[in-house]
């Protein structure tokens, strides 16, 4: 992607389906938050949902991407009606969700300390999509400039937290591991996409990433008949970073 190999359709179909994920975010924190008994982590967890969802004259972080649409050429009818987005999507968002409302909130709290990537993968961004996609309105771009300080104090708060927290009943082990990896889908049927990460779903969706075009295309045929057989065959875990 950030070397101009997609083309506008893949683009858009990246940003249509990425937003699935941006705006089940203060989901997610919510729902860490409705775990955690300490008041103080709550106090720092609860911007999180803030910075998404916008407060007083700040528009947040889903309608910097809805802008990002925009500027990509989707109808604000193409993000929130979400009829764009593909069932492989769906599910990884939806059990990143479920993760964080089933897991202790040290392990959900864990699982965003991969936003410490973040500012990089901005910073990539807005240094190769000018001169790759030209195309785009160059105000949309606006999301990942405002994410990159965004990212770099959430994932300063997620460290705080944790170091805090490590010696919890549940064990350092279990933290480690959840800071390794964001909640994956554990398959215990016979889906082979579970396991992958939401990067490489969101990439495949768009058909931009390793053999995108032929799993977009299997996604696109595997409709909401399968989506809900794999729903009921898998269990939600721990997914690679997103």
């Amino acid at each position: 992607m950030n070397s101009g190999g997609c083309s506008k359709e893949q683009i858009r179909g990246w940003v249509a389906n990425r937003f699935y994920y941006q705006i089940n975010v203060p989901l997610k924190d919510a729902a860490v938050m409705s775990n955690c008994p300490d008041r103080e982590t709550r106090r720092r967890w609860v911007l999180r949902i803030l910075d998404h969802d916008g407060y007083g004259n700040q528009a947040g972080g889903i309608e910097a991407w809805a802008r990002l649409g925009d500027a990509v050429g989707l109808s604000r009818d193409d993000l929130w009606s979400l009829h764009l987005v593909m069932p492989g999507v769906r599910f990884a968002v939806d059990a990143y969700v479920n993760f964080a409302r089933r897991a202790p909130w040290q392990e959900s709290v864990c699982s965003s300390l991969t936003e410490m990537f973040a500012p990089q993968i901005h910073k990539d961004r807005l240094a190769t999509w000018p001169e790759h996609y030209k195309w785009i309105e160059p105000e949309g771009l606006a999301y990942f400039r405002s994410r990159v300080s965004l990212a770099q104090k959430t994932g300063h708060d997620c460290r705080h937290i944790r170091a805090a927290r490590r010696r919890s009943r549940r064990g350092p082990g279990r933290l480690r591991a959840s800071a390794r990896t964001e909640p994956r889908c554990e398959c215990r049927g016979r889906n082979r996409g579970c396991g992958r990460g939401l990067s490489e779903v969101l990439r495949a969706a768009a058909g931009c990433g390793r053999d995108g075009s032929r799993v977009a295309r299997r996604e696109r045929h595997r409709g909401d008949a399968a989506h809900a057989r794999t729903r009921a065959s898998c269990s939600c875990a721990h997914f690679q970073r997103a």
